[in-house]
C-alpha cells in the first residue's frame, strides 16, 4: 500500500506545471490594473465597464493600462444583435435628420450607464428605418422615445428577458 503513488503527491517540473487560464502572467502578478477600449474610451476597473472620457484621457498610454475591445464593440465588431427596432411612418420622410438625431442621443444617454449598449447597424429605407441594437433595453429606449416625441403606436415584441426583442413603432 506505501508503494502506491497518489495524484495529489504527483510533482510536475516547472516548464509543465499549469499556467492560470486566459491570463498573462504579468496579469497574475498584479502588474495589469485597468483595460480601455480604443474605440469607444470605455474603461474596465474592478470588473465593470464604464464610461469617462476625463478618466480615459488621463489614464491612457500609462504603465499598468492595456488597450482591449470592451464588449460592446466586440458585439459590433462581430455584428451580434439582441434587438431589432423597426420605425414606420410617412412622417420619417421630411424629419429624417431629426429622427436620426434621437437616435444617436438615446445611444449615448443609454451608454452613459451601460457601455455595451450600441447600436449594430441602422437602415433607412425611406419611410421606415430599420435598426439593430446590442441590448433590448436600447430598443425599447428608442421606441419610447419615438413614441414620446412623435406619438404613434408602439409594440415591444419580448418572450423571455433574455430573448431577442423586436420593437415597432408605426404612425400614420
Amino acid at each position: 500500500m506505501e508503494d502506491r503513488v497518489r495524484w495529489r503527491d504527483l510533482r510536475l517540473p516547472a516548464e509543465r506545471a499549469p499556467r492560470p487560464r486566459g491570463r498573462r502572467d504579468d496579469e497574475v502578478r498584479g502588474l495589469v490594473h485597468t483595460l480601455v477600449c480604443p474605440a469607444c474610451h470605455a474603461i474596465l476597473k474592478d470588473v465593470i465597464w464604464f464610461v469617462d472620457e476625463a478618466q480615459y484621457r488621463e489614464i491612457d498610454g500609462k504603465p499598468g493600462v492595456r488597450p482591449a475591445l470592451c464588449p460592446g464593440c466586440l458585439k459590433v465588431a462581430r455584428g451580434i444583435y439582441e434587438a431589432e427596432v423597426i420605425l414606420q411612418s410617412r412622417l420619417l420622410i421630411p424629419s429624417k435628420s431629426a429622427a436620426m438625431d434621437l437616435i444617436s442621443n438615446e445611444e449615448e444617454r443609454a451608454r452613459c450607464s451601460n457601455p455595451m449598449a450600441r447600436l449594430t447597424a441602422v437602415e433607412d429605407f425611406g419611410d421606415e428605418i430599420k435598426i439593430l441594437t446590442t441590448t433590448a433595453l436600447l430598443a425599447e429606449r428608442i421606441g419610447k422615445a419615438f413614441r414620446k416625441a412623435y406619438e404613434g403606436d408602439l409594440e415591444i415584441q419580448r418572450q423571455t428577458p433574455q430573448a431577442f426583442c423586436r420593437v415597432r413603432w408605426h404612425r400614420e
